[in-house]
């Protein structure tokens, strides 16, 4: 007896907070911000995740990495 396998091949696809569980505002560089909100995309957080910008994200909870990565800046 054979067998079957799924011929289907998988990729790895980054997480991206679709926005169904909006639970963490995260940073990201203000013009990557800006292209993300005109174009309808993810973007990529200093901590490295992947999210579509909120209107509005003073509701949320920051993300403690990119709160960290973004205090070690100099302004």
């Amino acid at each position: 007896m054979v067998a079957m396998t799924d011929p289907t091949p998988t990729t790895e696809r980054p997480d991206v907070d679709t926005g169904d569980t909006p639970d963490m505002a995260h940073y990201a560089r203000n013009d990557e911000l800006a292209a993300a909100r005109r174009e309808g995309r993810a973007v990529k957080a200093l901590c490295g995740t992947f999210f579509h910008p909120h209107a509005d994200p003073s509701h949320l909870a920051v993300c403690v990495v990119c709160a960290d990565l973004a205090a070690g800046w100099g302004r």
